[in-house]
């Protein structure tokens, strides 16, 4: 196993209050820490703002024709910020769906090693950008030290969505991951640890390991105690673990710990991040 520091979050982003102190305060946190993978949800950008040149996106690439930056994107000023502050990052993104009306929400992937592959995918039936219940998955491969390997970042929808269930979601990822490549899927699951017989059971059985339970050290690992959006009217106290990082291999986990929560950097989205350090 490779020694690494692999982070998710759903970061919000421009949603967010405050947004460019946040922004800042992720990129400051990022550049010190140095996770070598950033697994980014809902990053937005505004439906209005103006694009922007690729040749102004340094370390950006896709595979996706008719991409448009905009002025705004997150992932695009979260990336020079680093530059700026001396963590250059390769990094990719793609647009999702429709955000609050106004955004192009989408995900993106920050890596510490080169993409030579990046690919992306429906997860939903519908593919309409307008309809909210859209989902992608982001994948980039990566040679990290002379091993190839595999980082999929997501946000899944509803264990209980009858239009969009969360099982054809899953059937679709699993589809997407690379035969005999070691590959993190990471993200906002919407499933609950604590729920048994739903997302996450259902996760568990296909083989996936939650590295959490592998780490030998670790935090009560609750990424949002508040209620949020997509959750005011389910039958929770606000405290959940729904994001998570598995591994289709027994990875060797030295520590998962929960980061920008108040304590481990600060608040900067309505989900808190985790952060696995392999040995």
């Amino acid at each position: 196993m490779i020694a690494m520091k692999i982070l998710t979050l759903n970061c919000h982003s421009l949603v967010e209050e405050n947004y460019q102190d946040k922004l800042l305060e992720f990129a400051q946190w990022t550049a010190k820490v140095k996770p070598d993978i950033l697994a980014l949800q809902e990053v937005n950008q505004s439906m209005e703002a103006s694009a922007v040149s690729f040749e102004t996106a340094e370390g950006f690439t896709s595979d996706e024709k008719d991409l448009i930056l905009k002025s705004d994107n997150h992932a695009y000023n979260l990336s020079k910020l680093l530059n700026k502050l001396g963590y250059p990052m390769y990094w990719t993104w793609t647009p999702a769906k429709m955000g609050y009306g106004k955004y192009e929400e989408g995900l993106a992937v920050f890596s510490a090693f080169p993409l030579y592959k990046t690919s992306q995918i429906y997860t939903t039936y519908s593919k309409d950008f307008s309809n909210w219940k859209i989902r992608k998955a982001l994948s980039v491969i990566c040679d990290v030290k002379g091993k190839e390997m595999q980082f999929i970042t997501v946000h899944m929808g509803w264990w209980d969505d009858k239009e969009e269930p969360f099982t054809h979601q899953w059937e679709v990822l699993e589809n997407m991951v690379k035969k005999d490549t070691h590959c993190f899927l990471m993200g906002d699951f919407n499933s609950p640890a604590s729920v048994s017989g739903e997302g996450y059971d259902y996760i568990t059985a296909k083989g996936w390991k939650d590295t959490y339970n592998l780490a030998e050290k670790k935090d009560e690992g609750y990424t949002v105690c508040k209620k949020i959006d997509g959750w005011k009217d389910k039958d929770s106290d606000g405290k959940m673990r729904i994001d998570f990082i598995f591994s289709n291999e027994n990875a060797k986990v030295e520590k998962s710990a929960v980061v920008f929560n108040g304590t481990n950097g600060g608040v900067v989205s309505d989900h808190y991040g985790v952060m696995i350090t392999l040995k």
